[in-house]
C-alpha cells in the first residue's frame, strides 16, 4: 500500500494521519494536518478560560481571612 510522505499510522486509534503531531488522550484522536489548527484554537480557548477563572476567583488568602 502506498502512503503519502510524512504520514503516520497510529496504533492507538488505528488510523493514518498526514503530518501527525501527536495522539491527544483528552480528545482520543491524532492531531495532524487536518485538525491541527482546531486543536491550537481549542488550547487557546482553554488557556483564556483558565486565565479568566483565575482572575475572577477570590484568592485563598482572602477567603481564609474572611475578606471578600
Amino acid at each position: 500500500m502506498r502512503m503519502p510522505p510524512r504520514s503516520w499510522h497510529c496504533r492507538i486509534c488505528e488510523c493514518c494521519t498526514l503530518k501527525r503531531d501527536h495522539h491527544c488522550v483528552f480528545l482520543a484522536s491524532c492531531i495532524g494536518h487536518n485538525n491541527q489548527r482546531y486543536f491550537i484554537c481549542l488550547m487557546a480557548h482553554f488557556s483564556l478560560a483558565t486565565a479568566v477563572c483565575f482572575a475572577y476567583s477570590p484568592s485563598p488568602m482572602m477567603v481564609a481571612s474572611g475578606h471578600h
